[in-house]
């Protein structure tokens, strides 16, 4: 079957699937990028319940 562009509203169509391509493969990327940057999140949250486990035990609370 051959896609004809001459055919009016088809051009329109290809711009509104590539607008939508290129919207969902910027999304995907900064996806990616925000849960890169985050990386160090978990360990900082590790190291501070830690501290507050080891304060807590210290104390004589536990």
């Amino acid at each position: 079957m051959r896609h004809d562009l001459r055919v009016p509203g088809r051009r329109q169509d290809e711009r509104k699937r590539m607008v939508g391509g290129i919207f969902c493969g910027v999304c995907l990327c900064l996806t990616a990028g925000v849960a890169s940057a985050l990386n160090w999140l978990p360990d900082l949250i590790n190291s501070a319940g830690s501290v507050l486990k080891d304060s807590v035990e210290g104390a004589g609370l536990l």
